[in-house]
C-alpha cells in the first residue's frame, strides 16, 4: 500500500490503551494522564510522564522511519485525547501535526486537526463530499407542490411536502401521509419513545418497531 502512496503515520507506539490514573482504579487515556506507579505507591511525576510519553513516540516514529522510509510525522491521538503537555511533547520530537476526533474543518495554521468523518453505511457519497466542501450535508430544502412528488415501486405519489437532502436519496416525507397512503397502522407509545407500525399484510405477525 506504501508503494502505492497510501501514507501510515504516528498512532503511539503503546499507549491506544487506559491506565490507572490514582491506584482506585480510575482509568483515563495513558497519553494524556499521569500513571499510577503501584510498585512504588505512588503517582508519575511530571517529567516521567513527558519521558515515558516522548519515548514511546519517539519510538513509533523510528519504526515507521525504519520499515517506510517516512519522513514527515503525524500522529493520529489515541481517542483523540490530549492537553498542553501532551502537545509540547509532540512539538519536541518534531512531529508536525496531529489529529483528534472532532469533527471540523481547519485552517492553514492549525496543528492539532479536526478530522471529517466518512464512510458510514447510512451516508452517501454525496454527503461526504459536501463536508469536504464546507458545505453543510444536513441542510434540507422544503418542497411543495408538484415537486414533493415521488415515484414509489412506479408510482407517483404526491405528499404535501417533502425535504430534500444532498444526496439524491436523502428525502424526507410525511410519516402520515405514507401510513395513510399505504394502510399502515402507527401506535405511539410517548412513554417509551416508541413507535409500532403495522401493515394490514403483517398484522398477524405482531407489526415492525
Amino acid at each position: 500500500m506504501a508503494q502505492h502512496d497510501i501514507g501510515f503515520y504516528n498512532h503511539t507506539y503503546d499507549m491506544h490503551r487506559y491506565g490507572d490514573t490514582d491506584g482506585k482504579g480510575r482509568k483515563k487515556p495513558v497519553t494524556t494522564r499521569n500513571l499510577y506507579l503501584p510498585d512504588e505507591k505512588r503517582i508519575e511525576t511530571e517529567d516521567e510522564y513527558k519521558q515515558r510519553v516522548k519515548d514511546d513516540l519517539i519510538r513509533a516514529e523510528a519504526r515507521l522511519k525504519e520499515e517506510l522510509g517516512n519522513t514527515r510525522s503525524a500522529v493520529a491521538l489515541p481517542y483523540g485525547a490530549y492537553n498542553d503537555k501532551l502537545l509540547a511533547v509532540l512539538d519536541s520530537i518534531g512531529v508536525e501535526a496531529s489529529f483528534m476526533v472532532k469533527e471540523g474543518r481547519n485552517g492553514s495554521g492549525d496543528r492539532n486537526g479536526f478530522r471529517i468523518n466518512g464512510g458510514r453505511s447510512d451516508q452517501s457519497p454525496e454527503a461526504v463530499i459536501a463536508k469536504l466542501k464546507g458545505q453543510d450535508p444536513t441542510k434540507r430544502k422544503l418542497v411543495t407542490g408538484e415537486g414533493a412528488k415521488l415515484k414509489i415501486d412506479g408510482e407517483a405519489v404526491q405528499f404535501s411536502k417533502m425535504l430534500t437532502g444532498v444526496a439524491t436519496e436523502d428525502i424526507l416525507v410525511p410519516l402520515r401521509e405514507i401510513c395513510k397512503k399505504y394502510e399502515i397502522k402507527v401506535d405511539w407509545n410517548h412513554k417509551k419513545k416508541r413507535a409500532v407500525m403495522t401493515t394490514s399484510q403483517a398484522a398477524d405477525a405482531g407489526g415492525i418497531e
